[in-house]
């Protein structure tokens, strides 16, 4: 796994502020910019960028499209730093 696109991912306060969001379950685009002071298309953008990195799914459930954190992506990626850093 190339540990830096995750991290790459996470270097935006706007893409942290989104997967905070996600962290209580899956919430659709339009959930997200109600939470945010953005709009849709620029949720969008950064919702592409987080599941190019693998850091969220999303599902289609009739029309809407719901985004949730990939939890084992964030599972391995934290095994990644343990072991290139060698923490315990």
């Amino acid at each position: 796994m190339d540990i830096c696109i995750p991290f790459k991912a996470l270097g935006d306060p706007v893409r942290v502020s989104i997967l905070k969001a996600l962290c209580c379950g899956a919430l659709s685009v339009g959930e997200i910019v109600e939470r945010s002071r953005l709009s849709q298309p620029a949720i969008s953008h950064h919702l592409r960028i987080l599941r190019e990195a693998g850091l969220v799914t999303a599902e289609k459930r009739g029309t809407t499209v719901y985004y949730a954190i990939n939890k084992d992506k964030f599972a391995a990626v934290c095994c990644c730093v343990r072991d290139e850093f060698e923490v315990e």
